[in-house]
C-alpha cells in the first residue's frame, strides 16, 4: 500500500499553519479513537488503531516540515538578530 501524504491523511492544505496543523489532528483524533469503540466490536477498534497510526505518523510528518519551514523562514532585523532583543541576566 502506498503512503498518502500526510496532508491528505489530514485533511489539510500542504501550506497549512502549525494551529491548523494541530486543530485537524485533534478533530480526528476525537473521531476515531479506538476508546471510542465498545470492546466487542474488535474489528472497529482493530480499524481505529490503524487509522490513528496513519494519523499519528502523518502529524509527526507535518510538524516535521512546517517546523522546518518556518526554521529557514526565520525574518532577521538589520543587524543580524531574530528578534530577540531583551538579553538573558545571565548573559554577559
Amino acid at each position: 500500500m502506498k503512503a498518502e501524504p500526510w496532508h491528505d491523511v489530514l485533511g489539510v492544505q500542504r501550506n497549512c499553519t502549525e494551529g491548523e496543523l494541530k486543530l485537524a489532528y485533534r478533530r480526528l483524533v476525537r473521531q476515531f479513537h479506538p476508546d471510542l469503540y465498545p470492546p466487542e466490536h474488535a474489528d472497529l477498534v482493530d480499524q481505529a488503531v490503524i487509522k490513528m497510526t496513519r494519523l499519528n505518523h502523518a502529524y509527526k510528518q507535518g510538524k516535521a516540515e512546517i517546523g522546518a519551514k518556518n526554521a529557514n523562514n526565520t525574518q532577521k532585523g538589520p543587524n543580524g538578530s531574530t528578534g530577540n532583543r531583551f538579553r538573558s541576566r545571565f548573559e554577559e
